[in-house]
């Protein structure tokens, strides 16, 4: 992002080009089938800790209804649950390799 920001103008096609090739949501995540019991507990705690977080903030993007009520389609629930995947399964990795788990310390 901050390469884009020295730009003297931010245009449309140049937001366009900076999403496309910096796209969060193509970053590869493990199936959660294949996580360890421990893992997928772990998984689902950051999962439910991610969804709160998001429960709190929802009214601020405009979602003024259940997370139920919107569809799998709605854009910020695409958002939120790809966000949550990759969340989830980075902290899972992280907290997977000791050497990493205690770098990060």
């Amino acid at each position: 992002m901050l390469g884009l920001f020295n730009e003297k103008e931010i245009t449309l096609d140049k937001l366009r080009e900076y999403f496309h090739n910096n796209d969060f949501s193509t970053m590869p995540v493990k199936d959660p089938s294949e996580y360890t019991e421990k893992q997928l507990k772990l998984y689902n705690r950051v999962l439910r800790i991610v969804n709160a977080e998001w429960k709190s903030i929802s009214k601020k993007l405009g979602l003024t209804h259940p997370q139920d009520c919107y569809s799998k389609d709605y854009p910020p629930e695409l958002i939120r649950d790809r966000a949550q995947r990759i969340i989830a399964d980075n902290v899972v990795r992280l907290c997977s390799n000791k050497r990493t788990f205690w770098n990060m310390l």
